[in-house]
């Protein structure tokens, strides 16, 4: 979500952006933008949750930068998703972590199946279920 988050950080911004996909774009008058924010809750919500999700993804690109393993940020992916969603089911596919988390199809499949034989996570489709969150982040905090 690109826009204006004036109302929200109480500092004017603009953003520009590159779709990589089809991408539609709603140009919404600020004095209109303002009222929604005013009068409808679940529009704040739903860009402050969109906000969190912008700043996970930066918190991933900077564990790149940290020369975290691959096995650490992808562990700290699935806590982070789980965290944010409040959920133990994480939706994503192999492409869309392998890209959150700079590797490849191949090596996330390899994790998945280390996590799964030794009872952490089961995968099913597009799917990630957390089966033990405390030993996932024992394992986290033990990765290099």
């Amino acid at each position: 979500m690109f826009g204006n988050y004036k109302e929200i950080v109480k500092i004017s911004r603009s953003s520009f952006a590159i779709s990589h996909n089809t991408t539609q774009i709603l140009l919404i008058p600020e004095k209109i933008f303002i009222k929604l924010l005013e009068t409808r809750e679940e529009i704040k919500i739903l860009l402050y949750h969109q906000l969190l999700i912008n700043v996970n993804k930066l918190g991933h690109k900077f564990e790149v930068l940290n020369f975290e393993s691959a096995n650490k940020r992808f562990v700290s992916y699935l806590i982070r998703m789980s965290d944010i969603y409040n959920s133990t089911i994480i939706n994503a596919t192999v492409e869309e972590i392998g890209q959150n988390i700079s590797t490849t199809r191949q090596t996330i499949h390899k994790m998945i199946k280390t996590l799964t034989e030794i009872n952490l996570i089961e995968k099913k489709y597009s799917k990630i279920r957390i089966l033990d969150k405390e030993k996932l982040i024992t394992l986290r905090d033990n990765l290099n």
